[in-house]
């Protein structure tokens, strides 16, 4: 048993490491209508998913919409409504994993420039009334296209801005939060051309995919991919060519795992002006939600860990569809057990844990590749890690 446990550790160190490539995009025709259809946000594992529209209007007339899909089906999408959406723009959305705050960008009246960033609250189920991000963030030129992600503790915003300072027309800035207020942005200066860039972003796994028009695209606007970074500088992005067209591709979404994608394209073959498409990872192993040495199982079992790569400490996080015993352990390249880091009972919903780069004996482990195995009930998912010293 140990021999076979030890066997598939290699082969997920070996299969993780092989090249994967994006399959050929298909057209969401359930979301998607004549017109306009941009901006997706997925929530969670696709089971809900956010969207700009310009469908019940003229192409000058954008709202928010939202699905919920059902048995691998979506749902006829419907206008999220006041007070979100009001009588102007709303031209990009993000939700955030916990589907507990929803930002987008708005022309709307009580901001600080022709475009800003505007993030509403979920009040007893229901979106709150909007609330602008305030000066700091907001300035008066534009400002669009949020993302949030959080590290740890820590919340970052990604955004794009054609604010002074930046290297081309619209460029990707970063603001952090501390103590509940966001710093004075920076430019991500290691992702940014001449050209423009838009919406970014960042998988569990460290890499950033976002869309720019810059040189050595394949169309009007192309997908991009940064493998990772180091500290604030992020590695020369790559033209993620199996995706992208000689048209329009850009505002990539993706799911909890990093293996299906959801973004905007007015390529042909679509329904409207720009339309939904999505593609999904070909890992060549079980699933889009990691790795399932078993057969059968739960295929709703989703993980991910980020940061990954991490220097002190990442975060492992699990969405459970049902209640369950869950044991989650961490192991060495060689199959050898480091870290159990929880085995007992949890209720549906989703939980992280964290892990310190340490043992069983507190004591700091070596820089190198770990997995870890998480199991609930019958279902078994396996993860890699990457721990720098």
């Amino acid at each position: 048993m140990k021999g076979a446990f030890l066997l598939l550790f290699v082969l997920t160190l070996v299969n993780l490491a092989a090249s994967q490539e994006w399959t050929p995009p298909k057209d969401v025709t359930a979301l998607n209508v004549p017109c306009w259809d941009i901006s997706p946000s997925i929530v969670l594992d696709e089971s809900w998913i956010y969207f700009i529209s310009s469908r019940g209007g003229s192409d000058a007339q954008l709202d928010i919409f939202m699905s919920t899909k059902s048995d691998e089906e979506w749902a006829v999408p419907t206008n999220v409504g006041a007070p979100v959406n009001d009588s102007l723009q709303e031209r990009s959305v993000f939700v955030t994993p916990d589907h507990e705050r929803m930002y987008f960008s708005t022309d709307r009246p009580g901001g600080f420039g022709g475009e800003d960033i505007w993030v509403s609250e979920k009040v007893r189920g229901t979106w709150a009334a909007p609330a602008n991000l305030g000066p700091t963030i907001n300035g008066t030129h534009q400002e669009r296209d949020p993302f949030v992600v959080t590290i740890g503790t820590t919340s970052y915003l990604y955004f794009v801005s054609d604010r002074p300072g930046g290297l081309g027309d619209c460029d990707l800035w970063m603001s952090v939060m501390s103590d509940g207020v966001w710093s004075d942005p920076v430019n991500v200066s290691s992702l940014n051309s001449l050209s423009r860039e838009t919406r970014l972003v960042i998988t569990a796994d460290g890499k950033a995919y976002f869309g720019s028009d810059r040189s050595g695209g394949m169309g009007d606007e192309d997908i991009w991919m940064s493998p990772g970074h180091t500290g604030q500088v992020w590695e020369t992005p790559q033209n993620v060519t199996e995706i992208n067209s000689s048209t329009y591709d850009a505002y990539p979404t993706l799911n909890q795992t990093g293996t299906a994608m959801y973004f905007s394209s007015a390529r042909p073959g679509g329904l409207g002006h720009k339309d939904i498409w999505r593609t999904t990872l070909d890992t060549g192993l079980e699933g889009d939600g990691g790795i399932d040495p078993r057969q059968g199982g739960n295929a709703h079992l989703s993980t991910t860990n980020s940061p990954n790569p991490f220097v002190r400490e990442t975060m492992i996080q699990a969405l459970l569809p049902s209640s369950a015993h869950v044991s989650l352990s961490v192991y060495d390249a060689q199959g050898r057990l480091v870290r159990v880091l929880c085995d007992g009972n949890r209720s549906s919903g989703l939980f992280t844990w964290r892990w310190d780069g340490r043992n069983s004996q507190g004591q700091s482990a070596s820089g190198g590749v770990y997995l870890y195995r998480l199991e609930a009930d019958r279902s078994v998912t396996l993860g890699k890690m990457v721990l720098t010293r």
